[in-house]
C-alpha cells in the first residue's frame, strides 16, 4: 500500500515536472522579470511590514473597519471571476493591493499606513510576473478569507498564521518559476 502511495506521488510529481518544463520560455521570462523588479527585496519588505501589520490590524479593527475590509474581500472576489485580459489581470491586482491597503488602514496608525503603501510601486510592478501565471487566481486568493476572518474576529495570532500563509505560499510559487527550467 505504501509503495502504490509513492509510486502514485513520484509519478504526479513527474507529469507536474513535465508540464512545467514544457513552459520553459515563459518560465525564463518569468526569472528574468524577477531580477529585474527585485522580487526578493520586495518580498524581504513585504513580510516585516504586513506581518507586523496584521497583528495590530486584527487587535485594532472595529465594526466599520470589518465592513469595509468585508467589501474589500468582496470587491477581490469579484474581480477574480474574470482575469483573462491585461485589464482583468490588472483589476484583480488592484483589488488585491487595496485589500492589503484596508488591513493597513485597520491599525489606525499613519506610519504603518505610510511604511505600506511604500510598497504600492513595488508589488504592482510586478503584474508582468503574475499575468505570466494561468492560475493567478489560485495563487493569491485562497489565503485572504482567513486573513479577514481572522481579523474579523479580532483573532492576532490567526490573522499572523494567515498572512504567513499567505506570502509563504507566493513565495513557493515564485522560486518554483525561478527553478523550473534553470
Amino acid at each position: 500500500m505504501m509503495t502504490d502511495m509513492v509510486n502514485t506521488r513520484e509519478l504526479a510529481l513527474n507529469i507536474l515536472l513535465q508540464i512545467e518544463k514544457e513552459k520553459v520560455p515563459s518560465h525564463m521570462a518569468i526569472r528574468q522579470m524577477l531580477e529585474k523588479y527585485n522580487w526578493t527585496e520586495i518580498q524581504q519588505a513585504r513580510r516585516v511590514i504586513e506581518m507586523g501589520i496584521i497583528k495590530l490590524a486584527a487587535h485594532n479593527a472595529n465594526r466599520e473597519d470589518k465592513i469595509r475590509l468585508r467589501n474589500a474581500l468582496q470587491k477581490l472576489d469579484e474581480a477574480g471571476k474574470k482575469v483573462e485580459t491585461d485589464a482583468e489581470i490588472n483589476a484583480y491586482l488592484n483589488a488585491d493591493y487595496e485589500l492589503h491597503e484596508e488591513i493597513a488602514r485597520i491599525t489606525h496608525n499613519t506610519i504603518l499606513m505610510e511604511l505600506h503603501a511604500s510598497l504600492r510601486e513595488g508589488i504592482l510592478s510586478l503584474a508582468e510576473v503574475w499575468k505570466r501565471f494561468a492560475n493567478l487566481v489560485d495563487i493569491v486568493n485562497p489565503t485572504h478569507g482567513k486573513i479577514v476572518d481572522a481579523i474579523a474576529r479580532n483573532d492576532e495570532e490567526e490573522a499572523a498564521a494567515a498572512m504567513d500563509e499567505h506570502l509563504r505560499y507566493m513565495e513557493y510559487r515564485i522560486e518554483l518559476n525561478r527553478t523550473i527550467g534553470s
